[in-house]
């Protein structure tokens, strides 16, 4: 048997799975302010020493590197342009009122009329 195609839902879908947790979403938020070291994402995004968190924490940074939101560098964790379009784009939702902006498609459709 050959394996399946992926789908092109499912790299999306990994992606915003992999920033789905607040974990993971705080990791993100620490590293938009710039590259942090193991300790340093730890203080700033579970407000702990790394030691006692290790495991939990080498779970989440794993997975942000495996869905590309995040990139490791000379020691540093750093974020990807992946990892900030996820924020933009939690940043809009938190905006959205449920009456507007209007999608791409609505937009463009208007702009037709």
């Amino acid at each position: 048997m050959g394996t399946r195609p992926r789908s092109k839902l499912a790299r999306p879908l990994e992606v915003l799975k992999a920033a789905s947790s607040p974990v993971r979403y705080r990791i993100l938020l620490a590293l938009s302010q710039g590259p942090a070291t193991w300790t340093h994402i730890a203080h700033l995004a579970l407000g702990q020493e790394p030691w006692p968190i290790s495991g939990k924490l080498a779970y989440h940074v794993r997975e942000l590197l495996r869905a590309g939101l995040i990139a490791k560098n000379n020691g540093h964790y750093e974020l990807t342009a992946l990892g900030q379009a996820v924020l933009n784009f939690v940043a809009e939702l938190e905006r959205w009122d449920g009456h507007g902006p209007l999608s791409a498609r609505e937009t463009k459709a208007q702009g037709e009329n």
